[in-house]
């Protein structure tokens, strides 16, 4: 399943956040886009939304494939 995310606002901890996030939940695909299993999408997504709450970044999730 393939996955547009952004984390706002950017930063340097943003960005350290999703690497770690991706590294464990996705590899990397053209563009930006991540893959995820779709077993484990749900909870890739709650797990990255407790990782930026508890630093007060907003997730913004987009599916490209379910338009």
């Amino acid at each position: 399943m393939r996955l547009e995310v952004e984390l706002e606002p950017e930063s340097a901890e943003s960005a350290r956040i999703f690497a770690e996030w991706r590294a464990l939940w996705g590899a990397a695909a053209i563009g930006g886009k991540i893959e995820l299993a779709a077993a484990d999408s749900l909870a890739a997504l709650l797990d990255l939304k407790g990782r930026c709450y508890q630093q007060g970044l907003t997730v913004n999730a987009h599916f490209p494939d379910n338009l």
